[in-house]
């Protein structure tokens, strides 16, 4: 249910910034996908990402208290995580999504 809140507020988070992206779902996992819509296969998930983005969302979430331990691997929930966590985690997205707004002007 968490990993579904997870990726529910990510996706909600990028509608309200008006960003044509996606939060893919994988079991407790979740993260940006750059297409409007999710990917099918190997080919179109590659499409999904950026190495440039994912070297600048860890070191800025990361500053905020919000570490994410692999390169690539997007957000968990775990059954450690509480609302209380995932609410953090999408409340300091929501500032980096402003701030990568921003850096796009």
């Amino acid at each position: 249910a968490l990993g579904e809140a997870l990726a529910d507020g990510i996706d909600h988070l990028l509608a309200q910034h008006d960003l044509p992206w996606r939060a893919y779902r994988l079991g407790n996992r979740s993260g940006i996908c750059l297409n409007e819509s999710l990917p099918r296969n190997a080919a179109e998930a590659a499409s999904c990402i950026s190495s440039d983005l994912n070297r600048w969302v860890r070191p800025f979430m990361a500053n905020r208290g919000i570490w994410e331990p692999i390169y690539i691997h997007g957000p968990s929930a775990s059954f450690a995580h509480t609302a209380e966590d995932i609410a953090i985690y999408l409340g300091v997205f929501d500032e980096m999504l402003g701030a990568l707004k921003e850096g796009l002007r």
